[in-house]
């Protein structure tokens, strides 16, 4: 892992994933004993061997992790509490209760990397967007914008302002719990440029779905928020150019802009 908050994250799926196991396993043992006589002891014995060694390896493999955090994080005996439900009543129930227990997060993590498409990785230093400017008067300031776009890639626009200071807004999706560990635990997207009154909207691609805002409470539920941060002023000068970058404390920092 490459930061705490995914390590920490990493232990409290691997415990809930161990007390999964641990619930399926016992739930098997009650099917064992109440339904014994039916032919099929065999069969749930060895599957109750195997999901208590899947729980043993996931249970060492959170050990050993939580061992270089230097301790358990916090929430992880809620997540152990969920997983041991939800491993009981799977177990107990596999149509009622089985079935909604697996297809529930693959559809939460399916809705949102759908919805997240325009949504970069947020990356210390990161360039967001650099803004050329060539014409600076009394009237416009005209230049290129370059906007950076998911996996690498980089956008590029003509753009046309009135005078003024130049500021650009950047959203930022916070992303927690389970999710994190798939999609990173930090998002941005470049969605407006302005000077004083005058906003050119920025966000082209909409995405397979709604944004995570318009999910309101549901995607509070699974982890998503998202704030917008907004840049420091550029004062544009004629062949002059400003760069915005992302910054460790998830603000936009502008870097001194330069002159040819």
């Amino acid at each position: 892992m490459d930061s705490d908050p995914l390590r920490a994250e990493l232990v409290r799926v691997l415990m809930a994933a161990s007390a999964l196991w641990s619930g399926l396993a016992a739930a098997m043992v009650i099917r064992y004993w109440t339904r014994r006589g039916d032919g099929a002891e065999a069969r749930r014995s060895i599957a109750i061997m195997v999901m208590l060694s899947a729980a043993i390896a996931t249970g060492a493999a959170a050990f050993i992790q939580a061992a270089r955090l230097g301790q358990a994080p916090a929430g992880s005996l809620w997540y152990g509490a969920i997983g041991l439900a939800a491993g009981l009543l799977a177990g107990l129930f596999p149509r009622a209760a089985g079935i909604p227990i697996v297809t529930m997060p693959l559809l939460a993590i399916g809705v949102a990397t759908a919805s997240l498409g325009p949504w970069a990785v947020w990356s210390v230093g990161m360039e967001a967007a650099r803004l050329s400017v060539y014409t600076a008067t009394d009237a416009a300031t005209k230049g290129v914008l370059t906007v950076a776009v998911p996996r690498g890639r980089t956008t590029e626009r003509d753009v046309e302002l009135k005078p003024g200071p130049i500021t650009i807004d950047v959203e930022a999706l916070d992303i927690r719990g389970p999710l994190s560990l798939v999609l990173g635990t930090r998002r941005f997207r470049v969605v407006s440029l302005g000077s004083g009154r005058n906003t050119l909207d920025l966000r082209e691609d909409r995405g397979l779905l709604p944004d995570p805002q318009a999910f309101g409470r549901a995607a509070t539920a699974i982890g998503l928020s998202v704030v917008t941060v907004a840049s420091g002023p550029f004062e544009p000068l004629e062949l002059s150019t400003a760069t915005w970058r992302l910054g460790s404390d998830g603000g936009i920092g502008l870097e001194a802009p330069s002159v040819y």
